[in-house]
């Protein structure tokens, strides 16, 4: 697979550039993610999804249309454009070498539980090292980034935000990071009480066999969003040990 965004001296100004933690491509957790939602990040490819008891699988697409836009993932730096006179090349430089600063930090279990109306999978003893791992990134990446347009920020004013993530947002380009971040990985959009109740009960089994291999994030991998019309794709996953999967 190659990016339509290869050029090693610049890049398109529309495209959307991410930072997440996401199990390593070709893992349960990955494969899980991607039947979840009902496509593979990496290839970009449809997959068809599980069948849920008292769920039409019309119903389920429709559920996670907006998360499939993303795929199976955690924020670390959320999506940006690039600042002006910052290529690809920095940008995947600038990552590959955050990531060999890094020490590998374990989740633990993980469970499905509702956020905010949505379903998301959440480390069950969540702890100050994941939040400081989340927060160097968006401190250290930070001079790449664009300022946030104005239309960027009516959008995530729409939802409501506090003074405090307001302030964020002016800062940092994304309300929900710093203090007000929180490791989750987004399964569904908003739900309705019984419906996000039939999704819970069906992921419990499938969640408690992932478990058994614990996830640890241990890399950070880069998406690309080339266009607002078009999904997230990822293209390269840079370990903390200094490996670096190039996808593009």
């Amino acid at each position: 697979m190659r990016s339509n965004l290869n050029s090693s001296t610049g890049t398109d100004s529309d495209a959307r550039y991410a930072v997440y933690f996401a199990p390593p491509p070709g893992s349960d957790w990955w494969t899980f993610g991607c039947r979840w939602l009902g496509r593979d990040a990496l290839t970009g490819r449809a997959l068809e999804q599980p069948l849920l008891p008292g769920i039409a699988q019309a119903t389920l697409s429709a559920m996670t249309a907006e998360a499939r836009v993303y795929g199976l993932h955690a924020t670390l730096k959320p999506p940006m454009n690039l600042a002006a006179g910052v290529s690809q090349t920095d940008f995947f430089d600038a990552v590959a070498g955050l990531a060999r600063q890094l020490q590998p930090v374990g989740l633990g279990p993980i469970a499905a539980r509702t956020l905010g109306g949505f379903v998301a999978l959440l480390p069950v003893h969540p702890t100050a090292a994941q939040d400081e791992l989340a927060a160097h990134c968006v401190e250290q990446l930070d001079s790449l980034r664009a300022p946030v347009s104005p239309d960027d920020m009516a959008r995530r004013r729409v939802k409501g935000l506090t003074l405090h993530q307001e302030e964020l947002m002016q800062r940092w380009g994304y309300p929900h990071v710093m203090d007000q971040w929180r490791f989750h990985m987004t399964l569904t959009g908003v739900l309705a009480a019984d419906d996000a109740a039939l999704v819970l009960q069906s992921l419990a089994p499938r969640i408690e066999r992932l478990n058994a291999a614990p996830l640890e994030m241990d890399a950070l991998s880069i998406f690309i969003q080339p266009a607002r019309t078009e999904p997230f794709r990822l293209v390269m996953r840079c370990g903390f040990d200094g490996s670096v999967n190039d996808y593009r």
